[in-house]
């Protein structure tokens, strides 16, 4: 094999090639090359520019011509990418990831296997350590004739110098002091939203194309409506498949979040053995600026063999919603994070090609997961009316034994209903509200909702809010004028949330009675008509203004307007490790 070849008879740092002969080149020999400079060359006692030098007697098994990349080039460099040699630098990227040990087209198709049309650049050096790069944003290390570079042939110049305040060491370190296992909240966030950033996406071995362009589609539709969010990796992994085909992927999660102990990665892995069907925002947690700080969102998406692109699809519109919510730091009421990535799935998912709705109307009605959002909301209320189910339970939600002072565990499908379709019918309620205060019409202000900081909520810069405990607080401890209670009365033109509750509560039971679908769906449907919602869907967001633009919502930078750059974090609080992953968000 190919490997065999590079191992057994090219030392670093050549690498194998296909032998090239007077008659031409051949496939079943290989030989030993080298970009470097003649001076270097020379050093090393090799023969510059002379093919005679072992060409093709380098003995390897039958089978080696199959590791090749079919479309490579005669001088076996793949066509898309452009090697640099040596002293160019390193491209600066987030990923930065060490894959293993390779160089040249080997380093370059060891992280293509891994990073596909992500991938953007590689490096290595002399000991053959291969690094991979999702990006180039500027060059680190210019000079250093140790160093290689290859990048996509899309870049056909380099970019300058890094400065001097970058560097590829963490941010922050990752314990700021006790908090609660589950759900505990955090009040910060590094995540930028911004038309620059790009997801990334790791994939396992086998994982279908198919399901793959289902998830690049759901993400891709929703980026365009919201934006894109920093930081962020989307994993997709094939069910059923052997520990082997999750290795890399694995590999590339656990230095992401900066977990290096043996079992880390164990659980993903055995959810996707065990048939997948499991779609789910996780998180890194790293201590900036002395406070906890959301710093990275590994987006795990599992299909299962019954789960086609169009299911993927919405799945993805789900969770990469909470991948830009999470840009706006918290804590955050729960129905707003469930309800809002719901309601998005009405809102866009009809966009899809094969959309199992055709309406926002119709999604309401029968969609959402779980059998109809509207009629979820009426079994919730049918259950008990006299409980202000949307009032005592929604801010907070439940981890185990963890649970607020306004209610104990749900009870069989009651979470779902509560977080999920009363969440969602909450988020289309307050979109209401707010355009009978401010008449900006459905469709405006749904953009509003999500991506202005002047009058929606999402955007407001006022929603970290700080002084929390992290051990027994709860989103509900926000008071009324500060963090998401503030933004979202500035939203609806409230002086406080309560007149919302108030009517959502007054919307779903009148005099005892629980509203029929019909009634409720009317409560929404005028501001949030099928066509004024299709009509937000086919309007793709300004990118370009500050307002849409958000800044990281770190401690050092709390409550700044838009467009405010993350101010640089003090010298770390030492620690054990550099990072820890944030509990997973509820699907």
């Amino acid at each position: 094999t190919l490997a065999e070849v590079t191992a057994n008879c090219c030392w670093s740092p050549f690498v194998a090639r296909y032998s090239i002969q007077p008659d031409g080149e051949n496939q079943n020999a290989f030989d030993c090359v080298s970009f470097i400079s003649e001076e270097d060359c020379n050093a090393l006692g090799a023969l510059w520019s002379d093919d005679s030098q072992m060409a093709g007697q380098c003995q390897h098994s039958a089978d080696a011509t199959t590791d090749d990349n079919s479309a490579a080039t005669d001088d076996n460099v793949p066509a898309t990418t452009t090697n640099w040699g040596s002293g160019a630098g390193w491209c600066y990227s987030s990923l930065d990831r060490e894959i293993g040990s390779a160089t040249g087209d080997d380093c370059w198709a060891l992280c293509e296997a891994t990073y596909g049309a992500s991938l953007v650049a590689v490096d290595w050096n002399g000991a053959s350590e291969c690094y991979c790069q999702s990006a180039c944003e500027c060059l680190m290390d210019v000079g250093d004739s140790d160093g290689y570079l290859m990048t996509v042939d899309s870049i056909t110049a380099l970019p300058d110098e890094c400065p001097a305040s970058y560097n590829d060491e963490d941010d922050g370190s990752s314990w700021c002091g006790d908090r609660r296992d589950c759900n505990a909240p955090a009040a910060y966030s590094s995540l930028t939203v911004n038309d620059d950033n790009e997801p990334l996406y790791v994939q396992s071995t086998g994982f279908p194309a198919a399901l793959r362009a289902g998830a690049e589609t759901g993400v891709d539709l929703t980026r365009s409506m919201l934006g894109t969010a920093s930081d962020t990796r989307i994993y997709l992994l094939e069910p059923n498949g052997a520990d082997d085909v999750y290795s890399a992927l694995i590999d590339d999660y656990c230095q992401f979040v900066g977990y290096d102990w043996s079992e880390c990665g164990d659980s993903e892995r055995s959810a996707a053995q065990s048939g997948g069907g499991q779609y789910y925002l996780s998180g890194k947690e790293s201590c900036v600026c002395g406070e906890y700080t959301y710093a990275g969102a590994p987006m795990f998406m599992m299909p299962s063999t019954s789960d086609d692109a169009t299911m993927v699809a919405e799945r993805a519109i789900h969770e990469y919603t909470h991948v830009v919510q999470k840009a706006s730091g918290g804590p955050m009421a729960d129905w707003l994070m469930e309800g809002g990535a719901v309601f998005n799935e009405c809102w866009l998912g009809p966009e899809l090609t094969g959309s199992y709705y055709s309406s926002f109307s119709q999604c309401f009605q029968y969609g959402g997961g779980g059998g109809g959002i509207l009629n979820n909301v009426r079994q919730l209320y049918l259950d008990d009316p006299t409980v202000p189910w949307f009032t005592l339970w929604a801010n907070d939600r439940c981890c185990g034994d963890d649970c607020p002072s306004t209610h104990g565990e749900g009870q069989g499908m009651q979470d779902r209903y509560i977080y999920y379709d009363l969440g969602a019918f909450a988020v289309a309620m307050a979109i209401t509200r707010a355009d009978a205060k401010f008449g900006r019409g459905g469709a405006a202000t749904i953009h509003d909702f999500w991506t202005s900081a002047e009058r929606g909520f999402w955007r407001r810069t006022d929603i970290p809010y700080g002084p929390i405990d992290h051990v027994n607080g709860w989103p509900s401890d926000v008071p009324e004028g500060s963090g998401w209670r503030g933004a979202l009365a500035a939203f609806l033109g409230d002086a406080t949330t309560a007149d919302f509750y108030a009517s959502v509560e007054a919307t779903i039971v009148s005099d005892g009675v629980v509203a029929t679908t019909a009634e409720l769906l009317a409560a929404i449907s005028g501001t949030l008509s099928d066509a004024a919602v299709a009509a937000a869907a086919q309007t793709q967001t300004d990118f370009t203004t500050c307002e849409w633009s958000t800044a990281a919502r770190t401690a050092c930078n709390e409550g700044l307007g838009c467009g405010v750059a993350a101010t640089a974090p003090p010298t770390p609080t030492p620690a054990a490790s550099d990072a820890a992953t944030a509990p997973a968000l509820a699907l």
